[in-house]
């Protein structure tokens, strides 16, 4: 049975809508843990000339208070600014993650259909939606679903080059 291209559209619809779903339900259910609070902290007392500063002569993002090395300034950057935006709480900076693994998600179904077929890339990103990982990944303020939607378009533009 071959699936026309509106069924494909309804169902990727769905299934984009129930991954995104579950990301963001209960986004602010628990506190921060100690990453998730160094996240906040860094976007809290830093702007973004000092984030990169931080990193280029500290090398890493807090010093002073404890060691972490984390070497990704343009994330927390564009934290910082999404922040400004959307406020400064634990929904905000984790709906931040949240956005980045809903975007994942069809970034899965564009990789697995350009890769193999539609019905292919629906169960892909159907499982991906509802796999636990991804979607704790995608509720804490870290960096881990940016980098993975970042890593998927790696994947896509180095296929599609």
């Amino acid at each position: 049975m071959n699936m026309g291209k509106k069924q494909v559209m309804y169902l990727l619809v769905i299934i984009l809508l129930l991954g995104t779903f579950l990301r963001f339900y209960q986004l602010d259910e628990e506190s921060f843990w100690l990453d998730e609070g160094a996240t906040g902290l860094v976007v809290k007392k830093y702007n973004s000339a000092e984030i990169i500063n931080n990193i280029r002569e500290h090398g890493q993002m807090l010093p002073g208070y404890y060691y972490y090395n984390d070497d990704l300034p343009l994330y927390y950057v564009i934290l910082r600014s999404w922040s400004y935006i959307f406020g400064f709480n634990d929904f905000s900076l984790r709906a931040f993650s949240a956005f980045f693994g809903s975007l994942a998600l069809f970034a899965v179904f564009y990789l697995v259909k350009y890769l193999f077929d539609d019905k292919t890339a629906l169960l892909a990103t159907f499982l991906s939606s509802i796999n636990l990982t991804l979607i704790w990944y995608s509720q804490e303020a870290r960096q881990y679903s940016y980098l993975l939607f970042l890593s998927l378009l790696s994947v896509i533009f180095l296929l599609k080059s």
